[in-house]
């Protein structure tokens, strides 16, 4: 939200600045906002689209949204795993990111260890956890 227009390179920018409020492993460690920071750099979305919207009758006259593909900002996870960059896709990098993403998703947060316990043979670990289960070297 704004009360002037902003370029695309200030919105993005200001979600990200949040970084200022954040801690890897900790969260927000001063009680700020961090969810937009949280977004932008979440390891698995890849694909996003972003819109503005000018509302003249409202106190803040400019909205700026974006939806990440797929979301991100799950609960008890991290936005992205610790250590160097491309540390886990050495084959597939393009400017210090992983490029290699999979194409299925998990519908449970707790798919990995679902897949640990039961296996991807059993039929409801295999019906939900379509990423646990086929991607083995791909960003899930």
């Amino acid at each position: 939200m704004s009360t002037d227009p902003s370029t695309w390179n200030e919105a993005i920018q200001s979600w990200y600045n949040e970084v200022s409020n954040y801690k890897y492993g900790v969260g927000s460690v001063n009680g700020g906002v961090i969810g937009h920071y949280t977004q932008v750099v979440w390891y698995r979305s890849n694909n996003i689209g972003c819109a503005v919207a000018f509302c003249p009758n409202s106190s803040y006259k400019y909205f700026y949204i974006c939806h990440y593909c797929p979301p991100g900002n799950y609960q008890y996870e991290y936005p992205y795993k610790a250590g160097p960059s491309c540390g886990d896709c050495p084959n597939a990098c393009d400017d210090r990111l992983c490029t290699n993403p999979c194409p299925y998703i998990n519908q449970y947060s707790n798919c990995p260890s679902l897949r640990q316990e039961y296996g991807c043979s059993n039929a409801q670990v295999q019906s939900w956890c379509l990423a646990s289960c086929n991607c083995t070297n791909e960003i899930i």
